[in-house]
Protein backbone atom coordinates (compact mmCIF):
# COMPACT_ATOMS: atom_id res chain seq x y z
CA UNK A 1 0.00 0.00 0.00
CA UNK A 2 1.30 3.56 -1.06
CA UNK A 3 2.78 4.93 2.32
CA UNK A 4 0.92 8.62 0.18
CA UNK A 5 -2.42 6.88 0.76
CA UNK A 6 -2.01 5.22 4.30
CA UNK A 7 -0.78 8.82 5.98
CA UNK A 8 -3.78 10.44 3.93
CA UNK A 9 -6.25 8.01 5.49
CA UNK A 10 -4.68 8.56 9.09
CA UNK A 11 -5.06 12.84 8.36
CA UNK A 12 -9.08 12.01 7.02
CA UNK A 13 -9.28 9.97 10.76
CA UNK A 14 -8.26 12.79 12.66
CA UNK A 15 -10.18 15.32 10.69
CA UNK A 16 -13.21 13.53 11.72
CA UNK A 17 -12.70 13.97 15.22
CA UNK A 18 -13.97 17.62 14.63
CA UNK A 19 -17.36 16.05 13.21
CA UNK A 20 -17.71 13.23 15.98
CA UNK A 21 -16.83 12.76 19.46
CA UNK A 22 -12.99 11.48 19.41
CA UNK A 23 -13.71 8.79 21.20
CA UNK A 24 -16.52 7.63 18.87
CA UNK A 25 -13.71 7.52 16.00
CA UNK A 26 -11.11 6.06 18.61
CA UNK A 27 -13.57 3.13 19.48
CA UNK A 28 -15.68 2.56 15.95
CA UNK A 29 -13.10 4.00 13.25
CA UNK A 30 -9.40 4.11 14.59
CA UNK A 31 -9.43 -0.25 13.35
CA UNK A 32 -10.05 0.06 9.90
CA UNK A 33 -6.64 -0.06 7.69
CA UNK A 34 -7.10 1.06 4.13
CA UNK A 35 -6.58 -2.03 2.13
CA UNK A 36 -7.22 -0.74 -1.47
CA UNK A 37 -7.78 2.16 -3.69
CA UNK A 38 -8.65 2.79 -6.97
CA UNK A 39 -10.43 6.15 -8.73
CA UNK A 40 -14.09 4.26 -8.19
CA UNK A 41 -13.19 2.37 -4.86
CA UNK A 42 -12.23 2.65 -1.19
CA UNK A 43 -11.74 -0.81 0.93
CA UNK A 44 -10.90 -1.21 4.24
CA UNK A 45 -10.15 -3.76 6.47
CA UNK A 46 -10.37 -4.41 10.58
CA UNK A 47 -13.86 -4.52 11.44
CA UNK A 48 -13.63 -6.32 14.18
CA UNK A 49 -17.24 -8.11 14.26
CA UNK A 50 -20.21 -7.99 12.53
CA UNK A 51 -22.18 -6.18 15.52
CA UNK A 52 -19.24 -2.86 15.12
CA UNK A 53 -20.31 -3.10 11.25
CA UNK A 54 -23.66 -2.50 11.52
CA UNK A 55 -22.88 0.41 13.92
CA UNK A 56 -20.43 1.86 11.51
CA UNK A 57 -23.41 1.73 8.67
CA UNK A 58 -25.89 2.99 10.89
CA UNK A 59 -23.81 6.11 12.87
CA UNK A 60 -20.81 6.89 10.65
CA UNK A 61 -21.22 6.00 7.39
CA UNK A 62 -22.67 9.57 6.29
CA UNK A 63 -19.65 11.35 7.67
CA UNK A 64 -17.50 8.48 6.42
CA UNK A 65 -18.27 8.72 2.63
CA UNK A 66 -17.88 12.80 3.12
CA UNK A 67 -14.52 12.71 5.13
CA UNK A 68 -13.10 10.41 2.29
CA UNK A 69 -14.11 12.18 -0.79
CA UNK A 70 -13.02 15.08 0.57
CA UNK A 71 -9.38 14.10 1.11
CA UNK A 72 -8.98 11.59 -1.58
CA UNK A 73 -10.39 13.55 -4.26
CA UNK A 74 -6.68 15.07 -4.50
CA UNK A 75 -5.47 11.63 -5.11
CA UNK A 76 -7.78 10.89 -7.66
CA UNK A 77 -11.23 9.64 -6.09
CA UNK A 78 -14.18 10.17 -7.78
CA UNK A 79 -17.90 10.19 -7.17
CA UNK A 80 -19.68 7.58 -6.71
CA UNK A 81 -17.27 5.61 -5.23
CA UNK A 82 -18.01 2.01 -3.91
CA UNK A 83 -17.44 1.95 -0.27
CA UNK A 84 -16.19 -1.66 1.24
CA UNK A 85 -15.80 -2.42 4.65
CA UNK A 86 -14.68 -6.05 5.60
CA UNK A 87 -14.15 -7.95 9.01
CA UNK A 88 -10.52 -9.02 10.14
CA UNK A 89 -8.19 -9.15 7.69
CA UNK A 90 -10.49 -8.93 4.59
CA UNK A 91 -12.37 -12.20 5.00
CA UNK A 92 -15.67 -13.20 4.21
CA UNK A 93 -17.75 -12.72 7.97
CA UNK A 94 -17.24 -15.93 9.81
CA UNK A 95 -19.84 -18.89 8.99
CA UNK A 96 -21.97 -19.96 11.66
CA UNK A 97 -20.30 -23.12 12.45
CA UNK A 98 -17.32 -20.70 14.20
CA UNK A 99 -19.49 -19.57 16.48
CA UNK A 100 -18.81 -22.26 18.87
CA UNK A 101 -15.18 -22.58 18.94
CA UNK A 102 -14.78 -18.57 18.70
CA UNK A 103 -17.86 -16.66 20.80
CA UNK A 104 -15.99 -13.64 20.89
CA UNK A 105 -17.83 -12.93 17.76
CA UNK A 106 -20.45 -11.81 19.88
CA UNK A 107 -18.27 -10.02 22.58
CA UNK A 108 -18.79 -6.77 23.89
CA UNK A 109 -17.04 -4.68 20.71
CA UNK A 110 -13.65 -2.87 21.06
CA UNK A 111 -14.15 0.53 23.03
CA UNK A 112 -17.42 -0.12 24.37
CA UNK A 113 -15.41 0.40 28.12
CA UNK A 114 -16.26 3.82 27.53
CA UNK A 115 -20.43 3.15 28.33
CA UNK A 116 -20.70 3.30 31.48
CA UNK A 117 -23.31 4.17 33.96
CA UNK A 118 -21.33 6.98 35.58
CA UNK A 119 -21.18 8.97 31.89
CA UNK A 120 -24.73 8.03 30.77
CA UNK A 121 -26.64 11.20 30.69
CA UNK A 122 -29.85 10.13 32.66
CA UNK A 123 -31.98 13.77 33.12
CA UNK A 124 -35.69 13.42 33.74
CA UNK A 125 -37.75 10.12 33.65
CA UNK A 126 -34.88 8.80 32.05
CA UNK A 127 -33.18 8.16 35.42
CA UNK A 128 -35.81 4.76 36.14
CA UNK A 129 -34.45 3.10 32.57
CA UNK A 130 -31.00 3.58 33.75
CA UNK A 131 -31.36 2.81 37.60
CA UNK A 132 -33.26 -0.69 35.91
CA UNK A 133 -30.52 -1.40 33.64
CA UNK A 134 -27.95 -0.94 36.86
CA UNK A 135 -29.58 -3.26 38.77
CA UNK A 136 -29.97 -6.13 36.11
CA UNK A 137 -26.09 -5.86 35.64
CA UNK A 138 -25.49 -5.70 39.67
CA UNK A 139 -28.43 -8.32 40.25
CA UNK A 140 -28.84 -10.64 36.88
CA UNK A 141 -31.87 -12.36 36.80
CA UNK A 142 -33.89 -9.57 39.17
CA UNK A 143 -35.53 -8.08 36.27
CA UNK A 144 -35.73 -10.57 33.73
CA UNK A 145 -35.96 -10.12 31.02
CA UNK A 146 -35.56 -6.08 30.89
CA UNK A 147 -36.39 -4.67 27.90
CA UNK A 148 -35.15 -0.68 26.76
CA UNK A 149 -37.28 1.40 24.95
CA UNK A 150 -37.03 4.64 23.34
CA UNK A 151 -36.24 6.56 19.81
CA UNK A 152 -32.85 6.90 18.57
CA UNK A 153 -30.20 8.54 20.32
CA UNK A 154 -31.82 8.57 23.88
CA UNK A 155 -29.30 6.31 25.21
CA UNK A 156 -30.12 1.95 24.57
CA UNK A 157 -27.03 1.05 23.57
CA UNK A 158 -25.00 3.31 25.80
CA UNK A 159 -26.94 1.13 28.44
CA UNK A 160 -26.60 -2.05 26.69
CA UNK A 161 -22.64 -1.78 26.72
CA UNK A 162 -22.85 -0.62 30.28
CA UNK A 163 -24.77 -3.11 31.98
CA UNK A 164 -22.51 -6.08 29.61
CA UNK A 165 -19.22 -4.09 31.42
CA UNK A 166 -20.63 -4.11 34.89
CA UNK A 167 -21.31 -7.08 34.71
CA UNK A 168 -17.68 -8.60 32.89
CA UNK A 169 -16.30 -6.35 35.53
CA UNK A 170 -18.23 -8.36 38.56
CA UNK A 171 -18.18 -11.76 37.09
CA UNK A 172 -14.72 -11.63 34.90
CA UNK A 173 -15.42 -15.13 33.59
CA UNK A 174 -18.77 -14.73 32.14
CA UNK A 175 -20.32 -15.29 28.70
CA UNK A 176 -21.46 -12.59 27.66
CA UNK A 177 -23.49 -11.81 23.71
CA UNK A 178 -23.95 -8.50 22.66
CA UNK A 179 -25.15 -8.36 19.22
CA UNK A 180 -27.95 -6.63 17.17
CA UNK A 181 -31.26 -8.33 16.14
CA UNK A 182 -29.72 -8.55 13.03
CA UNK A 183 -26.64 -9.82 13.65
CA UNK A 184 -28.82 -12.65 15.66
CA UNK A 185 -31.27 -13.02 12.22
CA UNK A 186 -27.85 -13.38 10.05
CA UNK A 187 -26.56 -15.73 12.28
CA UNK A 188 -29.81 -17.96 12.60
CA UNK A 189 -30.12 -17.88 8.38
CA UNK A 190 -26.09 -18.62 7.99
CA UNK A 191 -26.80 -21.78 10.61
CA UNK A 192 -29.52 -22.99 8.83
CA UNK A 193 -27.86 -22.66 5.67
CA UNK A 194 -24.71 -24.42 6.07
CA UNK A 195 -26.95 -27.03 8.43
CA UNK A 196 -25.10 -26.11 11.73
CA UNK A 197 -27.60 -24.97 14.04
CA UNK A 198 -27.22 -27.40 16.62
CA UNK A 199 -23.78 -25.59 17.51
CA UNK A 200 -25.39 -22.45 17.17
CA UNK A 201 -28.11 -23.05 19.69
CA UNK A 202 -25.46 -24.33 22.07
CA UNK A 203 -23.31 -21.36 22.10
CA UNK A 204 -26.35 -19.11 22.59
CA UNK A 205 -28.58 -21.43 25.10
CA UNK A 206 -25.43 -21.80 27.50
CA UNK A 207 -24.81 -17.86 28.05
CA UNK A 208 -25.01 -16.32 31.19
CA UNK A 209 -26.45 -12.94 29.82
CA UNK A 210 -27.60 -12.17 26.59
CA UNK A 211 -28.05 -8.64 25.28
CA UNK A 212 -29.75 -7.67 21.92
CA UNK A 213 -29.91 -4.15 20.42
CA UNK A 214 -32.19 -3.06 17.69
CA UNK A 215 -34.84 -5.53 18.01
CA UNK A 216 -37.52 -4.25 15.69
CA UNK A 217 -35.43 -5.81 13.04
CA UNK A 218 -36.59 -9.31 14.31
CA UNK A 219 -39.59 -9.49 12.50
CA UNK A 220 -38.43 -9.66 8.98
CA UNK A 221 -37.67 -13.57 10.01
CA UNK A 222 -40.31 -15.74 11.62
CA UNK A 223 -37.12 -18.59 12.19
CA UNK A 224 -35.01 -15.78 13.74
CA UNK A 225 -38.20 -15.36 16.32
CA UNK A 226 -38.80 -18.97 17.10
CA UNK A 227 -35.03 -19.58 17.76
CA UNK A 228 -34.93 -16.57 20.22
CA UNK A 229 -37.83 -18.06 21.84
CA UNK A 230 -36.37 -20.92 22.54
CA UNK A 231 -32.94 -19.32 23.81
CA UNK A 232 -35.47 -17.17 25.80
CA UNK A 233 -36.87 -19.88 27.68
CA UNK A 234 -33.63 -21.87 27.88
CA UNK A 235 -32.00 -18.64 29.40
CA UNK A 236 -35.04 -17.30 31.51
CA UNK A 237 -35.38 -21.33 33.06
CA UNK A 238 -31.91 -20.66 34.29
CA UNK A 239 -32.46 -17.21 35.58
CA UNK A 240 -29.58 -15.62 32.88
CA UNK A 241 -30.09 -12.22 32.41
CA UNK A 242 -31.44 -11.09 28.95
CA UNK A 243 -31.58 -7.58 28.26
CA UNK A 244 -32.80 -5.97 24.88
CA UNK A 245 -33.60 -3.01 23.06
CA UNK A 246 -35.60 -1.61 20.31
CA UNK A 247 -37.63 1.54 19.38
CA UNK A 248 -40.91 0.22 19.65
CA UNK A 249 -42.98 -2.06 22.22
CA UNK A 250 -43.57 -5.21 21.18
CA UNK A 251 -47.24 -4.66 21.28
CA UNK A 252 -46.41 -2.00 18.56
CA UNK A 253 -44.02 -4.37 16.71
CA UNK A 254 -45.68 -5.58 13.70
CA UNK A 255 -45.44 -9.59 12.87
CA UNK A 256 -43.85 -10.29 15.94
CA UNK A 257 -45.27 -13.93 17.38
CA UNK A 258 -47.39 -14.06 20.58
CA UNK A 259 -45.02 -16.36 21.83
CA UNK A 260 -42.19 -13.84 21.90
CA UNK A 261 -44.12 -10.98 22.55
CA UNK A 262 -45.69 -12.00 25.62
CA UNK A 263 -42.19 -13.22 26.89
CA UNK A 264 -40.71 -9.56 25.70
CA UNK A 265 -43.83 -8.12 28.15
CA UNK A 266 -42.93 -10.55 31.15
CA UNK A 267 -40.52 -9.00 32.51
CA UNK A 268 -39.25 -5.23 32.95
CA UNK A 269 -40.12 -2.48 30.14
CA UNK A 270 -38.20 0.52 30.52
CA UNK A 271 -39.12 3.61 28.26
CA UNK A 272 -36.34 6.08 27.28
CA UNK A 273 -38.42 8.85 26.46
CA UNK A 274 -37.13 12.31 24.34
CA UNK A 275 -35.68 15.11 26.97
CA UNK A 276 -37.97 18.22 27.54
CA UNK A 277 -36.69 21.43 27.21
CA UNK A 278 -35.55 21.10 30.93
CA UNK A 279 -33.39 17.95 30.06
CA UNK A 280 -31.59 19.29 26.94
CA UNK A 281 -30.47 21.94 29.55
CA UNK A 282 -29.20 19.77 31.82
CA UNK A 283 -27.64 17.54 29.24
CA UNK A 284 -26.12 20.59 27.43
CA UNK A 285 -24.83 22.10 30.45
CA UNK A 286 -23.22 18.43 31.65
CA UNK A 287 -21.33 17.66 28.59
CA UNK A 288 -20.13 21.35 28.55
CA UNK A 289 -18.36 20.61 31.56
CA UNK A 290 -17.02 17.65 30.98
CA UNK A 291 -15.60 19.59 27.84
CA UNK A 292 -14.26 22.29 29.97
CA UNK A 293 -16.54 24.74 28.13
CA UNK A 294 -17.92 27.94 29.90
CA UNK A 295 -21.14 28.52 28.07
CA UNK A 296 -23.42 31.22 28.84
CA UNK A 297 -26.33 30.76 30.20
CA UNK A 298 -28.25 31.98 27.30
CA UNK A 299 -26.29 29.96 24.78
CA UNK A 300 -26.94 27.34 27.00
CA UNK A 301 -30.81 28.18 26.84
CA UNK A 302 -30.58 28.46 22.61
CA UNK A 303 -28.75 24.97 21.83
CA UNK A 304 -31.70 23.28 24.54
CA UNK A 305 -34.39 25.64 22.92
CA UNK A 306 -33.67 25.34 19.47
CA UNK A 307 -32.19 21.32 19.23
CA UNK A 308 -35.39 19.55 19.64
CA UNK A 309 -34.52 16.37 17.20
CA UNK A 310 -31.48 13.66 18.39
CA UNK A 311 -29.45 14.30 21.77
CA UNK A 312 -26.69 13.31 19.30
CA UNK A 313 -27.00 16.73 17.59
CA UNK A 314 -25.78 18.47 20.87
CA UNK A 315 -23.29 15.99 21.39
CA UNK A 316 -21.92 17.39 18.04
CA UNK A 317 -22.27 20.51 18.42
CA UNK A 318 -20.37 20.76 21.72
CA UNK A 319 -18.25 19.17 19.78
CA UNK A 320 -17.29 21.86 17.54
CA UNK A 321 -17.24 24.35 20.06
CA UNK A 322 -14.51 22.41 21.44
CA UNK A 323 -12.61 22.38 18.37
CA UNK A 324 -13.38 26.16 18.23
CA UNK A 325 -11.98 26.60 21.66
CA UNK A 326 -8.52 24.84 21.09
CA UNK A 327 -8.31 26.73 17.82
CA UNK A 328 -9.03 30.24 18.99
CA UNK A 329 -9.17 30.71 22.89
CA UNK A 330 -11.83 32.34 23.43
CA UNK A 331 -14.17 33.29 25.38
CA UNK A 332 -18.30 32.08 23.45
CA UNK A 333 -20.74 34.77 23.01
CA UNK A 334 -24.24 33.55 22.04
CA UNK A 335 -23.84 35.27 18.78
CA UNK A 336 -20.84 32.83 18.08
CA UNK A 337 -22.69 29.88 19.25
CA UNK A 338 -26.00 30.74 17.23
CA UNK A 339 -23.48 30.95 14.35
CA UNK A 340 -21.56 27.64 14.76
CA UNK A 341 -25.00 25.78 15.85
CA UNK A 342 -26.61 27.01 12.77
CA UNK A 343 -26.71 23.86 10.65
CA UNK A 344 -28.96 22.19 13.66
CA UNK A 345 -31.12 24.89 14.94
CA UNK A 346 -34.78 24.86 14.59
CA UNK A 347 -37.17 27.30 14.00
CA UNK A 348 -38.39 29.06 17.17
CA UNK A 349 -41.98 27.78 17.54
CA UNK A 350 -43.33 30.91 19.25
CA UNK A 351 -43.04 32.97 15.75
CA UNK A 352 -46.45 33.25 14.31
CA UNK A 353 -48.30 32.50 17.40
CA UNK A 354 -46.91 28.51 17.63
CA UNK A 355 -45.60 27.38 20.92
CA UNK A 356 -42.89 25.32 21.61
CA UNK A 357 -44.19 21.80 21.90
CA UNK A 358 -42.17 20.81 24.91
CA UNK A 359 -43.90 23.64 26.47
CA UNK A 360 -47.99 22.49 25.78
CA UNK A 361 -46.41 19.25 27.10
CA UNK A 362 -45.40 20.87 30.07
CA UNK A 363 -47.99 22.86 30.55
CA UNK A 364 -50.52 19.35 30.74
CA UNK A 365 -48.36 17.52 32.70
CA UNK A 366 -48.11 20.25 35.36
CA UNK A 367 -52.02 21.26 35.14
CA UNK A 368 -52.55 17.18 36.04
CA UNK A 369 -50.06 16.31 38.15
CA UNK A 370 -48.35 13.98 36.18
CA UNK A 371 -44.74 12.84 34.59
CA UNK A 372 -43.59 13.37 30.98
CA UNK A 373 -43.05 9.66 31.19
CA UNK A 374 -46.75 8.79 32.27
CA UNK A 375 -48.15 11.36 29.39
CA UNK A 376 -45.92 9.73 26.38
CA UNK A 377 -45.91 6.06 27.95
CA UNK A 378 -48.29 3.03 27.17
CA UNK A 379 -50.59 3.74 29.90
CA UNK A 380 -54.18 3.19 28.80
CA UNK A 381 -56.49 4.16 32.12
CA UNK A 382 -59.95 6.05 30.90
CA UNK A 383 -57.98 8.82 32.68
CA UNK A 384 -54.69 9.25 31.18
CA UNK A 385 -56.53 8.29 28.02
CA UNK A 386 -58.19 11.69 28.25
CA UNK A 387 -55.32 13.73 28.94
CA UNK A 388 -53.46 12.27 26.48
CA UNK A 389 -56.47 13.65 24.03
CA UNK A 390 -56.35 16.97 25.77
CA UNK A 391 -52.69 16.96 25.27
CA UNK A 392 -52.61 16.32 21.60
CA UNK A 393 -55.18 18.40 20.94
CA UNK A 394 -52.88 21.24 22.09
CA UNK A 395 -50.41 19.95 19.70
CA UNK A 396 -52.26 20.18 17.01
CA UNK A 397 -53.87 23.57 17.77
CA UNK A 398 -51.14 25.27 19.83
CA UNK A 399 -47.95 24.01 18.15
CA UNK A 400 -49.18 23.33 14.74
CA UNK A 401 -48.13 20.02 15.04
CA UNK A 402 -48.69 17.46 11.91
CA UNK A 403 -51.12 14.33 13.45
CA UNK A 404 -47.83 12.14 12.61
CA UNK A 405 -45.48 13.93 14.56
CA UNK A 406 -48.41 14.15 17.31
CA UNK A 407 -48.17 9.98 16.92
CA UNK A 408 -44.45 10.03 17.25
CA UNK A 409 -44.08 11.83 20.58
CA UNK A 410 -46.82 9.33 22.12
CA UNK A 411 -44.92 6.48 22.00
CA UNK A 412 -45.16 5.70 18.01
CA UNK A 413 -49.11 5.80 18.07
CA UNK A 414 -50.31 5.53 14.43
CA UNK A 415 -51.80 8.53 12.31
CA UNK A 416 -55.02 6.98 13.01
CA UNK A 417 -54.91 6.74 16.24
CA UNK A 418 -54.48 10.42 17.09
CA UNK A 419 -57.14 11.49 14.55
CA UNK A 420 -59.77 8.86 16.53
CA UNK A 421 -58.51 10.61 19.68
CA UNK A 422 -59.12 14.50 18.43
CA UNK A 423 -62.44 13.72 17.07
CA UNK A 424 -63.46 11.53 20.24
CA UNK A 425 -62.11 14.80 22.53
CA UNK A 426 -64.03 17.46 20.06
CA UNK A 427 -66.75 15.27 20.97
CA UNK A 428 -66.47 15.06 24.22
CA UNK A 429 -66.17 18.54 24.30
CA UNK A 430 -69.78 19.40 22.30
CA UNK A 431 -71.55 17.45 25.43
CA UNK A 432 -69.27 18.71 28.02
CA UNK A 433 -69.36 22.58 28.54
CA UNK A 434 -66.80 22.20 31.50
CA UNK A 435 -64.22 19.92 29.62
CA UNK A 436 -64.55 22.83 26.78
CA UNK A 437 -64.04 25.33 29.23
CA UNK A 438 -60.91 23.32 30.58
CA UNK A 439 -59.34 22.70 27.55
CA UNK A 440 -59.98 26.46 26.14
CA UNK A 441 -58.44 27.88 29.68
CA UNK A 442 -55.28 25.35 29.19
CA UNK A 443 -54.88 26.98 25.25
CA UNK A 444 -54.94 30.49 26.52
CA UNK A 445 -52.53 29.86 29.30
CA UNK A 446 -50.20 28.37 26.79
CA UNK A 447 -50.82 31.85 24.28
CA UNK A 448 -49.70 34.37 27.29
CA UNK A 449 -46.33 32.77 27.79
Amino acid sequence: MDPNLIETWNRCRQALTHRLPPEDVESWLAPLRLSAFSPGRVAFTGVPNTFFLNHILRHHLTLLRQNLTQWFQPLGLVEPFRLELALGNGEEPAPADSIAAAPSRFDPPPGSARFTFQNFQATGDNHAAAALAQEAALFPGRYNPLMLVGDEGLGKTHLLMATAGLIRRNHPGAKIAVLSAEDFTNAVLEGIRSKRMEQLRQTFRNLDCLLMDGLEFLPVSVKAQEELTHTFDALHGKGRQLVLAGRQLPRSMRDLTEGLRSRLEMGVIAQLVPLDERGRTELVRNRAAEEGLKLPEEGLGLLARRIRGNPRQLEGVILKLVAFKSLYQKDFTLEFIQEQAAPYLESEESHGGLIPQDKVLEDVCDHFSISMKTLLGAGRTAHLSAIRRIAMYLLRHSSGLALKDIGQRFNHRTHSTVLHGLKLLEKDMAEDPGLKKLVMRLQAHLSQR
